[in-house]
């Protein structure tokens, strides 16, 4: 074929049939193996009595694990679906607590903080905010005036802007 005779719409259906040809061959194929998992597995020989057990037991913890997660994703406001005979019980999150009979541990605590507050240590002058002389927080005021230069020079004019707007109004 020359350049003279190319059709690029034959081309493209040509292309376009090869694609789906293909995709159907992958599809029946996934379908096969979705119909008999035991076969894809070449480790588990599913004639023999272990490679049975190993099966069973694998497809037996995918179910649990599957109504685990099916169980939260119904759960709606605290309430959940209904026990099921024999349901494996979910593991939530362990939390430790403090023990409620450790009084010296609790006033060293309370004392700590005491201390914290009485010297000017609060959590704002750990992450940079006020520090503990009450000055102005240099980093937050360079970025204040970098946001104003950005919207259009300071305090002046509004960059631009209709005067009717408000200050700080809009999206961000």
């Amino acid at each position: 074929m020359t350049e003279a005779d190319h059709d690029p719409r034959a081309t493209a259906r040509a292309e376009r049939k090869a694609r789906i040809a293909k995709n159907e061959g992958q599809h029946a194929r996934n379908v096969a193996l979705a119909a008999n998992p035991a076969s894809s597995s070449k480790a588990a020989d599913p004639t023999s009595q272990t490679g049975k057990a190993a099966a069973r037991t694998q497809r037996k913890a995918e179910l649990d694990r599957t109504l685990l997660i099916t169980k939260t994703a119904t759960a709606s406001m605290g309430k959940f679906d209904k026990k099921i005979e024999g349901e494996p019980k979910s593991k939530g999150v362990k939390r430790k607590f403090e023990a409620n009979n450790d009084v010296k541990g609790e006033n060293t605590a309370a004392l700590d903080i005491l201390k914290r507050v009485e010297r000017g240590e609060t959590s704002k002058s750990k992450k940079g905010g006020e520090g503990a002389e009450g000055g102005v927080n240099y980093r937050k005021a360079v970025r204040q005036e970098g946001r104003e230069q950005m919207r259009g020079g300071g305090r002046g004019g509004r960059g631009g802007r209709g005067g009717s707007r408000g200050g700080r109004g809009g999206k961000r």
